[in-house]
């Protein structure tokens, strides 16, 4: 039995199939599906960012964040921020929900102490008093890509 592709490869000889081919004139694609492409080679199946000491950039005096993921069609960003003791941040407030995990160490955020293990959210427009950890904090976080300005890929 012959396959249909089989049979369709079989229906041109090669010289035609390559006369054909040539004689296509380029076509130039619309400036819109340079961006649909793009979004759909950055929404990969799998990330995976390594741990370990590489690809942490400083985003202020004390306070360094590592990229984990830039997600454009959900307007998120997914990132690790590590604060050294003593450091204050000012209050904050966010244009999405957010997502915070402490990983390790510990911090005050307003009136709230969060440790590891800690899992703590805000919503659209809530407002966070000043932050500041005494012994230092790394956390996970996930937020609005407009939040945290400062946070690029």
């Amino acid at each position: 039995m012959t396959s249909r592709k089989q049979h369709d490869d079989d229906a041109l000889s090669p010289d035609i199939r390559d006369a054909l081919l040539e004689s296509i004139a380029p076509v130039t694609p619309p400036a819109t599906l340079r961006a649909k492409v793009l979004a759909q080679v950055g929404s990969a199946a799998y990330v995976t960012v390594r741990g370990g000491v590489t690809g942490w950039r400083e985003l202020a005096p004390g306070i360094e964040y590592k990229m984990l993921l830039w997600d454009t069609p959900n307007q998120s960003k997914s990132f690790l921020l590590r604060v050294a003791g003593g450091t204050r941040m000012p209050e904050h407030n966010h244009r999405a929900f957010e997502e915070c995990l402490v990983l390790e160490g510990d911090f005050m955020l307003g009136d709230i102490k969060l440790s590891a293990g800690d899992f703590h959210c805000a919503a659209k427009n809530a407002l966070h008093g000043e932050t500041y950890t005494e012994r230092g904090v790394t956390v996970y976080l996930r937020a609005n890509i407009d939040d945290y300005p400062g946070v690029q890929p």
